[in-house]
């Protein structure tokens, strides 16, 4: 907190401090304002006795001030300006517009096989899924570059350099450009984040000694497509029982994306590099007695 907008040009590219005697004073704070607002709908369908379906469906939207201590950034500051916290107030880092979960638990009942030998090994499977589909997480454009100044003969900041950060010249380096024009930012489909949703150029610098307009968590990340699936038997003598579990995770493998990189100083701008929950299987056995 021990920073204010202009710092660098009122003392010519010097850090001077609201309070020169300190150095950088990180202030946590148990207050804040944060709000969500959702609503769901839920359907559940019993077909048959060995096969039953629900869907639930949520909607909404959750917003605070900084929904993490750490976002990333050095010391966990994550604070465009700390004079003006209202100002980065946006979605929250968790916020999910749209979620859709259907879960379904499907029985092989024994008396279906007349074959004993078949009604031992094929009956009395139950398999249970769970689908995901929901939207993207928001995420905000930064720059983490270093302030990079142009200073005329007298050592005074008159502008700055091409691909500088600090816009607003508090001597923090972390900080928004203004918002992009419109058609220039493309988040619709997993192929704008592998190709880049926009390029660095595409966000312009703000006037010198201001923050960017583009807002915190504006820009929608990747959407979630996952299936989950379980194989289970039991089976039981006497006092005994033995249940076989297979959990099947990402069932169909499918790529799910992570945040793109959405820093405007790396080279990897506008791309997501790597992937959620690819697919994993594990399998159990519990004994009960």
């Amino acid at each position: 907190v021990n920073r204010f907008p202009g710092d660098l040009i009122v003392n010519q590219n010097t850090q001077t401090r609201l309070n020169p005697n300190f150095g950088s004073v990180i202030f946590g704070r148990t207050i804040g304002t944060a709000d969500g607002h959702y609503g769901s709908l839920m359907l559940s369908k019993r077909f048959t006795h060995s096969w039953q379906l629900r869907g639930i469906y949520t909607f909404g939207k959750a917003t605070d001030d900084t929904s993490s201590n750490d976002n990333g950034t050095d010391n966990g500051e994550a604070i465009f300006n700390p004079l003006d916290i209202p100002f980065q107030h946006g979605r929250s880092d968790y916020s999910v517009s749209k979620r859709i979960t259907l879960d379904s638990v499907l029985e092989v009942p024994p008396g279906m096989f007349k074959n004993g030998l078949a009604k031992k090994v094929l009956g009395g499977w139950r398999m249970s899924n769970i689908v995901v589909l929901q939207s993207g997480l928001p995420f905000s454009v930064f720059t983490s570059a270093n302030f990079n100044p142009i200073q005329d003969g007298g050592g005074n900041v008159i502008g700055l350099q091409p691909g500088s950060g600090d816009f607003n010249v508090d001597g923090y380096g972390y900080d928004l450009p203004n918002s992009a024009p419109a058609g220039a930012v493309h988040t619709g489909n997993r192929s704008n984040f592998l190709t880049g949703f926009a390029s660095a150029s595409a966000f312009p610098t703000p006037a010198l000694g201001q923050q960017g307009d583009a807002g915190r968590n504006t820009f929608t990340g990747p959407g979630l497509a996952n299936v989950n699936t379980e194989f289970a038997k039991e089976v039981k003598w006497e006092r005994f029982s033995v249940e076989f579990r297979a959990d099947v995770f990402n069932l169909f493998n499918r790529v799910n994306l992570t945040q793109p990189e959405s820093d405007l100083s790396s080279s990897q701008f506008g791309q997501s590099t790597s992937q959620n929950v690819p697919r994993s299987v594990q399998f159990g056995l519990h004994l009960d007695f």
